[in-house]
């Protein structure tokens, strides 16, 4: 670690030393910093960040790079109340933005906030853990955009527009980057390469572009258990029979929850007089590790949960194996070793993604319009294999979620282009998605009441298969009511089609005398990969539950807003939306009522007053926002017990509204000609109008306590973000831009019961970086750090209802370099 470190403040002098002067004189505003006008697409058709009615943020490449992340939760480091963080116990997005979130990996749980690729939306949170690279801009759209993007908008959307192939043009660009975690030294590796060719002379041109991103996670195996294999509530005298399970509490000191992602895309562009198309083909293989957990569970939080009582308390509690201390290092931790590492639960394996997709988007030019096609496929396969529980006891809780989904999707955009003061946009969209899921799983902690230790080998099985179609149609026009004042409005009609089956459950008993849901069933041997992934054909008499139903819901959602250009550098406005989530079923629902009555769409509306301006000759730009977004019919998961403990089900229920009220200020400002300062400061205050909770919402009896006045999850009441960037001159001996930049997030709920130890915890994140540039721009090279102040702290957690609860954490210091060559 420390030859790392040599190096890093070694190639962090050479860059200072490259010219003594830091702040020598400069002749004209710097090419990197300046503050331009900036073309948006979201909004389904071209138009000027700052001439849109609404709240938006726009990121470019730089600053996307500048970011040094692999996924989008470093968004929020620079989009007001955009909270990002990662899913427990997934490589996936949870949370949301203006204090629509969620914490849920479920497959019918539609997120709130919607990501779009090139045009493609991606309607699950794994999909939208997107590895970002070769990126020409984001556009966060804050606030409801249920008219123009259509459901699970609710608190806004992501909009992705990668790099496109670029007619007769050469060019390339290559970078490698080597960094460490500081306090494990787990290392971290990425290399990406773009290449563009010409294929036919001023019309067809072809772009490579592909990324390898491998590290090897800041979490380690090295924390014991508390008190286990000794003596428990439910074990007194500390004898414990083995019968093939092993005894072992401690991990092997190795790395846990690293990452190792490869994907590509190859990239075509046509272009003729009054036409051009963009073809995409995408490939991703992920075969990350399965993400470091941490054990949380607390007798003074609950006095019931169990895990403490079996002798596995979490890190808060003071035990006997860690000398009688509570455990002061969440990044150390357990992960369990595996019975058969070949087996249906290779949890060594990790998270295993693999992704394919094509997408073409078409484009006809006529006189008055603009008529686009976009259409889209993409495939997913994942094995999702973890054990959850932050202990390295062999078997509390393991399970694998093994999905096959397929989506695709097609929309037509009529957009006018008059010279006149009315223009619109119109538009048909059908999507449709389907998924096959089947989740093995083993309950190990049965063993501690005497359950045989088949259950570490013999897995459990159920499993969901759904289809959905939605289609939508919307209308969107402008009007110019004078030069300074327009008037746009908006409606789009969905409907949302699913079929949902489930198998869950043991029926009759196997052969074996074992419950019907066993693999075993099937004669089929859980030590090895015989095991069907995506579906398991056991008969429905071995089940409990299987079942089928089909649902429709359509769903009305508009906008309006007026604006008014003020002065000559001021625009304001007014405006007003609406959205909705789907609604649906949980794969994981467990008894007849449960899959049988679904969730409803949850809907909110928004209201927007907000001010735009450009100040000091273009020098300074101020964009504010001040909002209240009311929700009806909110969707909340709850983990309830099942008659027998110590089973239970995660279902999806509706439970009551909410208002959010908030303010969201941008600044940029370019302080002298290489010196520029940016920053955001949101706040929010978003409370339960209504919550009724129904602790049983399983049983079909209604026990409802209110627990209105609660924070909603996700919704932090202030956070900011402030940088400075300095762009210095060398001459012919390049340049060098410097940056430093600091980003705070009050703490924040994630369970929808606020609950102790669930909230993501406080922070500031102190980041900086420099990079030398060439004269020509072909060569750099860039020193970083990111949480310089080495903060640990907590980013989600998943209360397991009266069994335990593991939490995750956000990385610790981190440094590296990058350098690379473009041409």
């Amino acid at each position: 670690m420390l030859s790392f470190r040599y190096l890093i403040l070694f190639s962090f002098l050479m860059t200072m030393g490259i010219n003594n002067s830091l702040f020598s004189q400069e002749s004209e505003v710097s090419s990197r910093l300046g503050i331009e006008e900036i073309i948006v697409t979201g909004t389904k058709r071209e138009i000027g960040q700052q001439d849109a009615a609404i709240a938006i943020s726009t990121l470019t490449e730089q600053q996307v790079n500048n970011l040094f992340a692999s996924d989008p939760r470093a968004l929020g480091a620079l989009v007001p109340n955009l909270t990002l963080t990662q899913q427990t116990g997934f490589h996936a997005i949870a949370g949301g933005m203006r204090g629509s979130g969620k914490i849920t990996i479920l497959l019918t749980d539609d997120p709130s906030l919607g990501f779009v690729v090139d045009e493609f939306g991606l309607n699950h949170v794994q999909s939208q853990f997107v590895e970002m690279f070769d990126i020409e801009q984001i556009e966060v759209f804050r606030g409801p955009q249920g008219t123009l993007f259509g459901k699970n908008s609710t608190a806004g959307v992501v909009s992705i527009t990668s790099k496109k192939a670029v007619i007769d043009e050469y060019s390339g660009e290559f970078s490698v980057t080597a960094g460490q975690y500081d306090w494990n030294e787990g290392s971290k590796n990425k290399f990406k390469l773009a290449l563009n060719v010409p294929v036919i002379e001023g019309k067809l041109a072809m772009r490579v572009a592909a990324i390898w991103d491998k590290d090897q996670g800041y979490f380690t195996n090295s924390k014991p258990a508390g008190e286990f294999p000794t003596k428990s509530v439910f074990n007194p005298t500390g004898a414990w029979a083995q019968d093939r399970t092993p005894l072992t509490s401690v991990g092997d000191g190795g790395d846990i929850g690293g990452r190792d992602v490869m994907a590509a895309k190859i990239k075509f562009r046509y272009e003729s007089e009054n036409y051009h198309n963009d073809l995409i083909f995408e490939w991703l293989k992920d075969d990350s590790a399965a993400p470091g957990h941490v054990n949380e569970s607390n007798l003074d939080d609950d006095p019931t949960i169990l895990f403490p009582m079996l002798g596995f308390p979490g890190i808060g509690m003071k035990a006997t194996n860690w000398g009688g201390k509570t455990w002061d290092n969440p990044l150390a931790t357990g992960e369990p070793g595996n019975l058969n590492c070949n087996g249906v639960m290779a949890i060594c394996k990790g998270h295993r993604v693999d992704a394919d997709g094509i997408y073409f988007n078409q484009t006809w030019d006529f006189d008055n319009y603009t008529l686009k096609s976009i259409t889209g496929w993409r495939s997913e396969e994942q094995s999702l294999a973890s054990s959850y529980t932050g202990e390295a006891f062999i078997s509390l809780y393991n399970a694998t979620r093994n999905t096959k989904k397929e989506a695709w999707q097609q929309e037509l955009r009529l957009t006018s282009e008059f010279e006149g003061p009315f223009n619109f946009t119109a538009g048909a969209v059908v999507a449709e998605e389907t998924f096959w899921f089947s989740a093995h799983q083993t309950i190990g902690l049965q063993w501690f009441f005497g359950v045989p230790d088949y259950i570490h080998d013999d897995y459990v099985n159920d499993q969901a298969h759904q289809d959905r179609k939605t289609t939508g149609f919307y209308f969107d026009f402008s009007y110019d009511i004078n030069d300074d004042m327009t008037f746009s409005a908006g409606i789009r009609q969905t409907k949302d089609e699913k079929y949902f089956r489930k198998e869950q459950g043991a029926g009759a008993p196997n052969a074996l005398g074992r419950a019907g849901n066993h693999l075993s069933t099937l004669g089929i041997d859980s030590s090895t990969e015989e095991a069907p992934r995506f579906w398991v054909d056991i008969p429905c008499e071995n089940r409990n539950i299987c079942l089928s139903s089909n649902n429709e819901w359509d769903e009305m959602t508009y906008r309006a807003a007026l604006d008014y250009q003020w002065t000559e550098e001021v625009m304001v406005y007014l405006s007003y939306a609406t959205g909705f989530i789907g609604g649906g079923t949980a794969e994981t629902c467990s008894t007849p009522y449960s899959c049988s009555n679904p969730y409803n769409p949850e809907t909110n509306e928004s209201f927007e007053i907000g001010m735009k301006g450009d100040f000091l000759d273009n020098r300074l730009r101020l964009n504010i926002a001040i909002f209240n977004v009311e929700f009806e019919d909110l969707q909340r998961s709850q983990v309830v017990p099942l008659p027998v403990a110590p089973f239970q089900e995660t279902v999806l229920v509706n439970s009551g509204t909410s208002t959010n009220r908030g303010i969201e200020i941008e600044l940029n400002y370019l302080v002298t000609d290489n010196l520029r300062l940016d920053a955001q400061l949101a706040t929010q205050d978003n409370k339960y109008d209504e919550f009724a909770w129904d602790e049983l919402p399983n049983d079909g009896i209604d026990k409802v306590t209110d627990f209105s006045g609660l924070t909603l999850p996700f919704s932090p009441e202030l956070s900011w973000g402030i940088g400075l960037t300095y762009d210095q001159d060398l001459s012919e001996r390049g340049s060098i831009t410097w940056n430093v930049n600091a980003n705070y997030q009050d703490e924040a709920d994630t369970s929808p019961g606020n609950l102790p130890r669930t909230q993501m915890m406080d922070y500031t994140l102190i980041n900086a970086h420099a990079t030398w540039r060439d004269i020509q721009d072909k060569y750099w090279f860039t020193v970083y750090g990111k949480n310089l102040g080495d903060e640990i702290y907590r980013t989600g957690a998943n209360y397991v209802g009266g069994t335990w609860l593991f939490t995750s954490y956000g990385a610790p210091m981190e440094y590296g370099i990058e350098a690379g060559v473009r041409w």
